[in-house]
């Protein structure tokens, strides 16, 4: 080897880049450019428009079936889920759950008010019913406002 110390090389020994093309074509415009980066990294494309687009040209050329897609799907629900946090998730988290599992009724039930959206967004609210939080759909109930800060309160019993 051509070294006298760690990092040091021999007067007159050659880079191991010597002789190399530092010059590259783009793969999508086609222009010429320094192939190595300013932190001396490779480049394949001159800038970042074109690298986005490679890599959309690239994502494109995949082809995932319907039955590969419900897999990956499948694969990332709840329990299979890396963050999947089972009965120790937050406020939010849970009724995003609710949200998303729970088909909301026409009508609050316990007083029967309809159920009216506003700016996209239910009137009725899920009221947890055991006052435990558990990840559970029976363990909850839609109810009016009205209702729901009554239950809360302990005025009615459901």
């Amino acid at each position: 080897m051509n070294r006298t110390k760690k990092g040091t090389f021999k007067k007159g020994s050659k880079p191991w880049n010597k002789g190399q093309k530092k010059q590259a074509t783009c793969k999508v415009c086609k222009k010429n450019f320094n192939k190595y980066g300013k932190s001396g990294n490779l480049k394949k494309t001159c800038s970042k428009e074109c690298r986005i687009k490679a890599i959309k040209i690239a994502r494109s050329k995949q082809v995932i079936t319907k039955k590969h897609r419900e897999a990956i799907s499948k694969s990332l629900r709840q329990e299979k889920a890396k963050q999947w946090k089972g009965n120790r998730v937050s406020y939010s988290g849970l009724h995003r759950w609710l949200y998303k599992y729970k088909i909301r009724p026409d009508e609050c039930q316990y007083c029967g008010k309809p159920n009216k959206t506003i700016n996209n967004r239910s009137y009725l609210h899920w009221a947890n019913i055991s006052g435990e939080y558990k990840r559970e759909l029976n363990d909850y109930i839609a109810l009016c406002p009205s209702c729901h800060k009554k239950y809360d309160l302990g005025y009615i019993n459901i």
